[in-house]
């Protein structure tokens, strides 16, 4: 190859990852207004929509118990109990 042909292919490929750049800058510019647009719908913390609130004081703090009253299935003969919820404030307890 000569050096007119490489330094040609050398400009195609810098074109090439310059339009690149600015498609993921596009993108990256989208996917924030995007998140600013959900951070002002209410104020909610999309971390806190997975912790479980008391249904009657609305506490956060649940502590979780095996509820032998339900037997979810046997695995090796052995029990596998059901999960739930007690609220260390006011005892509500609750399934999970």
């Amino acid at each position: 190859m000569n050096k007119h042909a490489i330094l040609a292919k050398l400009a195609e490929i810098e074109s090439s990852i310059k339009e690149i750049r600015d498609i993921l800058h596009e993108e990256a510019s989208d996917e924030q207004e995007l998140q600013a647009e959900s951070a002002d719908d209410g104020g909610e913390d999309k971390g806190d929509s997975t912790r479980i609130a008391c249904p009657k004081c609305g506490s956060l703090k649940i502590i979780k118990h095996v509820d032998k009253a339900k037997v979810l299935y046997y695995h090796q003969g052995a029990p596998i109990y059901a999960k739930k919820g007690v609220c260390s404030q006011c005892g509500t307890e609750m399934p999970l």
